[in-house]
């Protein structure tokens, strides 16, 4: 028997379907007030800072949150005249806005939000990240606020050039005299005398470039270079980290490994690496934590630094290292073929597709027997 749907039922029916997607859409627009401010130390275009934005942008849902990304642009514009005008600006740029959770990057941020929060932006709870070495004193008695610590594992990264290289008696390490550049040094000759008497550390610090690519280039089999950060030598030459690097890696005789995934791609082997991506994922993990009703002062800060293991497969070809005593996890880049790789659910739903397809001219055939 066969039933027909009245003119009245189809109506109703429409009605229906309509009064449905009018309370999606509602509910879609009602869920979209969360307001998260990301305030970047530095300048768009820094792979550091784009590093993170990127990581903390891939945790949100445009749906339920509005995401302004903002730059301090400190790297550029040293200085505390500058500073100042800053705080002044941000006093109108956002005053119309009012912030549900604010993610800063680095120390320049989180310094600009030790003055300033409670003038521009009181009570809005703070997550961190890419602050180096964290300690509680750099928070300066601000309440409502966790993050994530940037600590480069020097160690983890050491203990690895020495076990895929075991001949190794000497360690260039190439750093500059900047701020940064000095605690590196006595971050390293807090861990080097567990290395007494193993290997020797020579720090290539306060020269001209050319004197460091000089040195690399002669360098034995019984040598290795360790890359840190190096933005400026002693003729006051500005480099950004991919050109430092990479000039220095086209020099060197021996394998160069790294700290920081900002050098990865421009001539460092790898390393335990501290990466500015995942710096960002925790951050705006705790962010939405934040969204969702959590505390921030219930979120403790992530000490831990999410560093990984990471490599150059064009590094380890250079050199002939074995990607087989790479350690477990590890992540390469530059593979062959890699840009052609899919992932399983993307595997996954091609082959259903085919499937599909493949039962559609089945019965389309039966259909015409």
């Amino acid at each position: 028997m066969t039933h027909r749907t009245s003119g009245k039922g189809k109506g109703a029916l429409f009605f229906c379907l309509a009064l449905m997607l009018i309370l999606a859409v509602a509910s879609t627009a009602s869920a979209a007030t969360k307001n998260v401010l990301i305030l970047n130390s530095y300048h768009n275009g820094y792979k550091w800072t784009d590093d993170i934005t990127r990581g903390a942008m891939a945790t949100f849902d445009e749906k339920t949150a509005k995401v302004y990304i903002d730059f301090l642009d400190t790297k550029r514009n040293p200085g505390d005249a500058y500073i100042k005008d800053l705080d002044e600006f941000y006093k109108s740029k956002f005053k119309n806005i009012a912030f549900d959770v604010i993610i800063t990057s680095d120390d320049d941020a989180l310094a600009f939000m030790r003055r300033n929060r409670d003038r521009l932006f009181p009570k809005v709870p703070i997550v961190f990240c890419g602050v180096n070495w964290f300690t509680e004193e750099k928070l300066g008695g601000l309440k409502q606020i966790t993050g994530v610590n940037e600590d480069a594992d020097a160690q983890a990264t050491i203990d690895l050039m020495l076990q895929l290289h075991p001949a190794t008696k000497k360690i260039y390490v190439v750093v500059d005299t900047t701020t940064t550049g000095k605690v590196i040094v006595d971050k390293l000759n807090q861990i080097t005398p567990k290395y007494k008497g193993k290997v020797d550390f020579i720090y290539l610090q306060d020269l001209e470039m050319d004197k460091i690519t000089d040195t690399v280039s002669k360098l034995g089999g019984d040598s290795l270079v360790l890359m840190t950060v190096f933005q400026k030598d002693r003729a006051g030459t500005f480099f950004e980290f991919s050109e430092s690097t990479a000039l220095v890696s086209a020099k060197s005789s021996v394998p160069m490994y790294g700290l920081w995934d900002f050098n990865l791609g421009y001539g460092i082997v790898g390393g335990m690496l501290t990466s500015g991506e995942e710096q960002g994922k925790a951050a705006g993990s705790m962010a939405n934590r934040i969204l969702r009703g959590e505390s921030a002062d219930a979120i403790k800060v992530l000490m831990e630094s999410p560093n990984k293991y990471m490599f150059d497969y064009k590094q380890l070809s250079r050199f002939g290292i074995d990607r087989a005593k790479l350690p477990p996890k590890s992540k390469v880049i530059n593979e062959p073929g890699a840009n052609y790789s899919m992932s399983k659910a993307t595997v996954w739903t091609i082959g259903i597709v085919m499937i599909l397809l493949t039962l559609g001219c089945a019965y389309l055939l039966y259909k015409r027997l």
